[in-house]
C-alpha cells in the first residue's frame, strides 16, 4: 500500500531576494514553529505518512550558484525562474502545504505554485497556513481558488484529519470553498496540557544538513497558547483560551531540540511567560535541576514579578525580556486588559536589569483619540528609566481582525474603513468618529512614531526588532 506523502512548501516573498521581515516570525529563513509542531504531530500519530519539506527562500539564497544566477534576472524574469526552479525541486505529494510567514508576501507566489502543481497532480491537495490566512480566510479563498483548504488556527489536528480523509464537516480550524459559497469552521484549540509530540526540527536540520548550510543560531519554543488577557486591540493567533504544557514535558521538549540540533538559544512565543507565577517558577526550577545550558528570551507582562523570580528566570537561561508596556499614559492603561501600574512597571525592569537581563520595551502611538499628553508621558517614561532599558519599539496602533475594537468600534468612538481592509498589507485603516479621518489619522501615528524614535536614539537606546537584537545578544 502507497504512503502517503506531505509536503511543507515555503515560497520566496515576491521581492525575493530581498527578505521581509515584520516581527515575531517574519523572517522566512526562521524553522517556522506551526509547521514543525504539525511534523511532530504527524509523527506521533500516523506511521504510514511521508514528510517532505524545503525552504525556498534558504535555498535560493544560501546556494550560490543558485543565487547567482536568480540575481542577475530582471524582477519578471527572477519571478518566472523561480517557478520553474520550484517545481523541479518539488516530488508529487498526495498534500501540498504552503506556510505564508507574515504579511502576504508569500501568497501570490505560493498561488502561482500551487496552480502549476495542480495541473501536474490534479488529484493532491493544496492547503494554506500562516498568520495572514488566519486572519482573512474568505478574502483568500475567493481571490485565489487554487486551494482545497486553509488552516484558520492551530493547524496540528485539522492537517492530520484532512490527510487522513476525515469527512469535511468534522473538521474545526478550517475554511474552503463549497459550490460558490465559502466555508468557515468553528476553531477547537488544542489541548497542550496532555500533549504527547514533542517539538521535532529533524526536518528542518535534514533540510541544512542536505544542502550543507548552517544551523540557525536560535529555534523558537512554545510552553504555552492562548492568553489570559483580553487587550482591546489584540487579536491573538491562536485561541483565546490561555492552555500550557506540564513543566516535566517542556523539560523532554528542550532536551530532544538540544539533543537532535545542539542549539541551546530560544526565543519563546508564549503570549505571555508569566501568565502563572507558580507554574513560572516550577518551570525555572527545572530548568535549572535539568543543567540544560540553554540562553533564551520571551515575552512578559512587567506585572506581579520580582527581583527574586528575575534571579532565577536569568539562572534558568533568560538573557532577554520583550516588555508590551503599551502606553505610560494611565488613563489609557485602563483601557487595555492588562492594566499595568507604571510605578510598578519601572521595579520590575529595575529589578531585571539587577538580575542581569536585558529589557526590550514596546510602546504603541496612534490610539483612538490620542495627543500630545501620550507621547510625553511616554517621553518621559523613557527617560526616568533610561538605565534600565536596553531596546525600545515603538508600533503604530492597528484595530486587527478579532480583537475587541475591530468586533466593536463604536465602543471606542471609531469607524473601521473595511473597503480598504486588505490582506496584503499590514494595515487597518479607520477613522475617529468625533476626531481625525484616516488620512490624518495615519499621518499622526507616524508623526507621533516620529517623535518617540528621536527620542530613543538620543537617549542612546537601540531601536531594533527584538529577534534581531536577541539575535545579537548571543
Amino acid at each position: 500500500m502507497a504512503r502517503t506523502v506531505a509536503s511543507f512548501i515555503i515560497v520566496p516573498n515576491e521581492y525575493f531576494p530581498k527578505i521581509v521581515k515584520e516581527g515575531e516570525g517574519g523572517d522566512e529563513k526562521m524553522p517556522h514553529i506551526e509547521i514543525f509542531s504539525t511534523i511532530s504531530f504527524f509523527k506521533n500519530k500516523l506511521d504510514g505518512i511521508d514528510i517532505r519539506y524545503i525552504n525556498f527562500p534558504i535555498l535560493f539564497s544560501g546556494k550560490s550558484s543558485i543565487s547567482v544566477f536568480l540575481r542577475r534576472l530582471n524582477h519578471a524574469e527572477m519571478a518566472l525562474k523561480i517557478q520553474e526552479l520550484m517545481f523541479k525541486f518539488i516530488i508529487k505529494s498526495d498534500c501540498y502545504i504552503m506556510y505564508i510567514p507574515l504579511w502576504s508576501e508569500n501568497l501570490g507566489p505560493s498561488a502561482k505554485l500551487a496552480q502549476l502543481l495542480k495541473k501536474s497532480y490534479p488529484d493532491s491537495k493544496m492547503i494554506l497556513m500562516g498568520p495572514c490566512c488566519k486572519l482573512y480566510p474568505k478574502e483568500i479563498l475567493t481571490q485565489f481558488n487554487i486551494f482545497d483548504f486553509i488552516i484558520t488556527s492551530e493547524p496540528e489536528t485539522a492537517l492530520l484529519k484532512i490527510i487522513s480523509g476525515t469527512n469535511i464537516e468534522n473538521i474545526a480550524n478550517i475554511a474552503y470553498r463549497k459550490r460558490k459559497a465559502v466555508c468557515v469552521h468553528k476553531e477547537k484549540p488544542l489541548d497542550l496540557w496532555n500533549i504527547k509530540h514533542k517539538l521535532d526540527y529533524c526536518a528542518h536540520l535534514s533540510f541544512l544538513r542536505k544542502y550543507k548550510f548552517p544551523f540557525p543560531e536560535f529555534l523558537y519554543f512554545e510552553t504555552s497558547r492562548g492568553c489570559k488577557y483580553n487587550c482591546f486591540f489584540c487579536s491573538l493567533l491562536t485561541a483565546r483560551k490561555l492552555r500550557f504544557k506540564k513543566p516535566g514535558f517542556v523539560i523532554k521538549e528542550l532536551g530532544k531540540i538540544v539533543k537532535d540540533s545542539g542549539i541551546r538559544n530560544f526565543y519563546f512565543v508564549d503570549n505571555e511567560l508569566n501568565f502563572d507565577n507558580k507554574y513560572l517558577e516550577t518551570l525555572m526550577d527545572k530548568i535549572i535541576s535539568a543543567r540544560l545550558n540553554i540562553r533564551w528570551s520571551s515575552y512578559m507582562v512587567a506585572k506581579g514579578l520580582n527581583e527574586r523570580v528575575l534571579s532565577k528566570m536569568h539562572h534558568a537561561g533568560c538573557i532577554h525580556i520583550r516588555w508590551g508596556i503599551e502606553t505610560a499614559n494611565p488613563s489609557r492603561q485602563r483601557i487595555i486588559s492588562k492594566r499595568l501600574d507604571l510605578n510598578e512597571v519601572a521595579a520590575i525592569l529595575k529589578a531585571a536589569r539587577i538580575s542581569g537581563i536585558r529589557n526590550q520595551a514596546a510602546f504603541t502611538v496612534g490610539y483612538p483619540y490620542e495627543c500630545q499628553l501620550d507621547v510625553d508621558l511616554t517621553t518621559k517614561f523613557l527617560e526616568n528609566n533610561r538605565e534600565n532599558l536596553d531596546c525600545v519599539n515603538v508600533y503604530k496602533f492597528k484595530p486587527r481582525r478579532n480583537s475587541i475594537v475591530f468586533r466593536n468600534p463604536g465602543a471606542f468612538g471609531i469607524e473601521i474603513l473595511s473597503a480598504q481592509d486588505s490582506f496584503w498589507k499590514d494595515d487597518m485603516p479607520f477613522s475617529e468618529t468625533k476626531g481625525l479621518d484616516w488620512h490624518l489619522k495615519k499621518g499622526q501615528q507616524a508623526y507621533y512614531a516620529k517623535i518617540l524614535e528621536e527620542r530613543i536614539k538620543a537617549l542612546n537606546l537601540k531601536n531594533i526588532d527584538p529577534e534581531i537584537y536577541f539575535k545579537r545578544l548571543l
